[in-house]
């Protein structure tokens, strides 16, 4: 819509503006109808503002809006707002390209967001969304790009952008466009954000920093060879550290202790110097006597290594006959974790191999062989295995040389001598199981001061889960981000447990020391092995052969890792990056590096460089080093815990049925968003939501109220009513139906421990949560979703209802509360009791339920009782 302004040009509104315009140091005289502005940059040439891409559809969220400045109103288009939100932001600011390229960007990104959510206006519960989204995108011209780190506050400070979007709309009188908040509302608002996109705050991301993220695209394959060489190693380099340890006792001299360390590097005693200190016959016995102590602390740990690799698992799986499948491979660990370390909180192999074997036989399998025959199998198959060491003391020796100059040169230590060389070797694997284990978690670095003693193993109490899995493993240690110094339980799966027992073995001696070391341990061991990964990583090679489906994805990522390689070395060189930027300046940097440093570093970087003014701060040299790095994919501690939030997203983004419902109670943006700035959430949230809304419809409309073993849903009849009203000719046509209805009538999904919230269309005004017919789902409690309409309720809530409503509980059967305060959660009482009896009626195991609503009816009882003796 041409703007009226143009017809205006004796308004008070138009000269007023095109003064303000004009004061911006332009090129030549621009009005308000110009869409092309030239600026004069105050850091040399021309900054172009250029209000073309105002045109298109992605930015018009109104056709027109009106303003009211000295008794005039007139109307204008989202093209003509942006300008005067231009000038408002920009005036009083020097003409730097940053500074335009950053108010355009903040506008085009506003505008974008409210077409987008078809809004006319930010109200205030949108704000923080808009933050979020802000974060996480960029615009190039109208095209919306996801971004891997956000933008530096710096150049893009949209909260101060948006106070002086505020200002200049109430200078002008152009209302209901963005809520009015107080400023400290905004902070709160843009702090929550960072917090939730950022896992920092507002004022840490205003500081800036670098926001590198390995991925899980990449990450993945990293992982998988750390494992692989963990797993490789973790015997030899731990039977090392025994013998180290043993080694150094008071027992052992300054001499002996000198020739034990250069027997485990293989080396030969032989040398002159040696021989006039040390005769022979003592040097050969301190061989021996350290070649015996390595082999029994290799022979120690030699189960503990074989049979928890994943080719073993698979093996003694196939052999009693099942599919290679998760409950299967978690059975075998089971019998392997007796086998090694003894039972476990009760647990014998044959109560594991009772249990398991009545669970598979109820899905219609059977084991294959018995359990003495299992056993028989696993004694030949550690004998046929076993990892024997060279039988003569010199093969031996040629076995630790050639194993120790491997692992120095892996770990580039090749200047390390002595007990120091293969004390790092031992330090470094063990440092290498730890990232493995923070893969497998996610854990923050400040959370891994744990001890073996701090893991607890309990009885796996859960009815169903018990027979696939015996036991729970929990770590009771500090989470200091969110919980101070008191100590949290937090569950980890078997495979991590087998994982950290693996590496309590480098700590024979000291079980009370932190598995995962101390200080930059975490830090440190994130990057150990990348060079070995691009260099070495066993699918990077052309002779092996794997899924068709993965060919092109591994070419991909061993291009763009083995392209990006050079720039990381040159960031992380072993000697001082400072040290390469002076002679860059100089002119006497290599021509590799030269190249490097001109090929990726923008030009503005590259002439303050040069420029003798420019101090290599500490600041300078990081940014320098940031924007070396800036598309570079390269391993930090942190990188890992975004990884794992990505990985556990897409874990769930299928459809997993009832687990989700019963247990998965965050899926929402908060709980990923902190860690996947780089992902276009809202697509994969949504996808994630329309996959479990077509499974759950799908299972109900095969199997009816049966679908969940038992529930209280509205959903099965509202499916019935509504395929009813066309004519289906077959199953086939009744399921597309059904998938048809669940796509374009059930508009979210939301999980609670007490119920899932399906919330179908034309139930907004009927929701439970429901204010002015909008719903509020993050209101969520039993209080109103256990009478909802849109509740969907299942056999795996009940615990949720229980221990969610044990409050309301107390309350009733609380003698010296009045009946006053209990009246609002009687209703609540009554709701669930009935819930819970429409599951019993509804349940081919009724009696699981009596006790909930024994529980439920008591506290209704003694609330009336205390009622009528008022």
């Amino acid at each position: 819509m041409a703007s009226k302004l143009q017809q205006t040009k004796t308004s008070e509104f138009l000269l007023s503006f095109e003064d303000k315009i004009n004061a911006l140091d332009l090129q030549a005289p621009t009005s308000i109808d110009d869409d092309i502005w030239l600026l004069n940059a105050s850091d040399g040439g021309t900054a172009t503002v250029d209000f073309y891409d105002f045109d298109k559809k992605s930015l018009c969220f109104t056709d027109s809006t009106d303003i009211h400045y000295d008794k005039e109103t007139l109307s204008f288009s989202p093209k003509t707002l942006a300008k005067i939100l231009f000038v408002g932001i920009v005036s009083g600011l020097s003409n730097q390209r940053a500074v335009s390229i950053g108010a355009m960007h903040s506008i085009k990104m506003l505008f974008y967001y409210l077409t987008q959510k078809k809004l006319d206006s930010m109200q205030a519960n949108e704000i923080e969304p808009f933050f979020c989204f802000y974060l996480l995108n960029d615009m190039e011209g109208t095209e919306l790009k996801a971004l891997i780190s956000p933008l530096s506050y710096t150049n893009r400070p949209i909260l101060n952008h948006l106070r002086k979007i505020k200002s200049t709309l109430y200078r002008y009188g152009i209302n209901g466009f963005i809520d009015t908040l107080p400023d400290s509302e905004l902070n709160s608002k843009m702090n929550s954000a960072c917090e939730a996109m950022l896992d920092m705050t507002f004022n840490d991301y205003r500081e800036g920093g670098s926001f590198n993220y390995l991925g899980l695209d990449v990450g993945k394959h990293y992982v998988d060879h750390c494992h692989s060489f963990f797993e490789e190693h973790f015997l030899f380099t731990s039977a090392m550290e025994a013998t180290l340890q043993a080694t150094s006792k008071g027992k052992w001299g300054k001499t002996h202790r000198m020739l034990s360390a250069k027997v485990l590097l293989g080396l030969t005693l032989s040398d002159e110097k040696q021989a006039s200190l040390v005769p022979l016959k003592t040097r050969l016995h301190c061989e021996k006597l350290v070649h015996d102590i390595f082999r029994q602390a290799y022979g120690s740990n030699a189960k503990l290594s074989l049979l928890f690799k994943l080719s073993t698992v698979s093996h003694f799986v196939n052999l009693i006959g099942l599919p290679d499948r998760y409950d299967a491979q978690e059975f075998i660990r089971s019998l392997f974790l007796v086998e090694i370390f003894g039972r476990q909180a009760g647990k014998t192999k044959k109560s594991i191999w009772a249990e398991y074997k009545a669970a598979v036989k109820a899905q219609s399998e059977e084991l294959l062989v018995s359990l003495d025959e299992f056993e028989q199998h696993l004694r030949d198959f550690i004998n046929k295995n076993d990892c024997v060491l060279p039988a003569t003391q010199e093969s031996l020796k040629h076995f630790l040389k050639e194993k120790t100059s491997h692992l120095l040169s892996v770990f580039s230590l090749s200047g390390a001598l002595g007990k120091k060389a293969l004390q790092l070797i031992c330090l470094k694997v063990r440092q290498v199981g730890a990232l493995c284990f923070l893969a497998a978690t996610g854990w923050r670095r400040s959370e891994f001061g744990f001890t073996f003693s701090d893991i607890k193993i309990g009885k796996n109490n859960d009815g169903l889960d018990n027979f696939y899995i015996p036991w729970r493993f929990h770590i009771r240690w500090m989470v200091p981000k969110t919980n101070g110094m008191s100590k949290t339980e937090r569950e980890i799966t078997s495979t991590s447990f087998i994982l950290l027992s693996q590496l309590a073995c480098f700590l024979p001696n000291n079980q009370d020391e932190p598995l995962m070391g101390s200080g930059d341990f975490i830090y440190e061991a994130s990057k150990l092995l990348w060079s070995d990964f691009i260099q070495h990583y066993e699918w990077f090679d052309e002779n092996v052969s794997f899924a068709e489906d993965n060919v092109a994805a591994i070419k991909e990522i061993k291009y763009e890792v083995r392209r990006t390689f050079p720039l990381y070395q040159l960031a992380n060189t072993s000697g001082d990056f400072k040290d390469i930027l002076k002679s860059y300046r100089r002119g006497s940097v290599s021509e590799e590096h030269r190249q490097l440093l001109e090929d990726n570093l923008p030009q503005a970087m590259l002439d303050k460089l040069s420029e003798p003014g420019i101090e290599f701060t500490s600041k300078n040299v990081s940014a320098i080093k940031n924007a070396l790095l800036r598309d570079v994919k390269y391993p930090s501690s942190h990188a890992f815990r975004h990884m794992w939030a990505e990985a556990v997203l897409m874990r769930y983004r299928g459809p997993v049925g009832s687990f989700i419902r019963a247990n998965f109670q965050h899926m929402d943006e908060r709980f990923f968003m902190a860690y996947l700035r780089d992902k276009d959430m809202k697509l994969i949230n949504e996808n994630a939501e329309r996959s479990f809304i077509s499974y759950v419809s799908q299972q109900y409309a095969e199997l009816g109220r049966d679908a969940f073993g038992e529930s209280v849903s509205q959903l099965p009849r509202y499916i019935e009513l509504l395929v009813s009203k066309t004519s289906v000719l077959s199953h086939e046509k009744y399921l597309k139906k059904v998938a048809t209805v669940a796509n374009e009538r059930i508009e979210s999904v939301k999980a609670n421990p007490w119920g899932t919230c399906i919330r179908r269309a034309g139930t907004d005004f009927r929701a439970a949560c429901s204010q002015g017919g909008i719903p509020h789902t993050h209101d969520a409690s039993p209080k109103l979703c256990l009478g909802c309409t849109n509740v969907d309720i299942t056999k795996a809530n009940l615990r949720g209802i229980m221990v969610y409503t044990r409050q309301e509980v107390e309350v009733c059967l609380n003698p010296n509360l009045p009946p006053q305060l209990k009246m609002p959660y009687i209703d609540t009482i009554r709701r669930a009791v009935s819930a819970v009896k429409k599951l019993k009626a509804r349940s081919s195991n009724p009696s699981r339920y009596d006790k909930a609503i024994a529980d439920f009816e008591k506290a209704l009882s003694a609330a009336n009782a205390y009622q009528e003796g008022v």
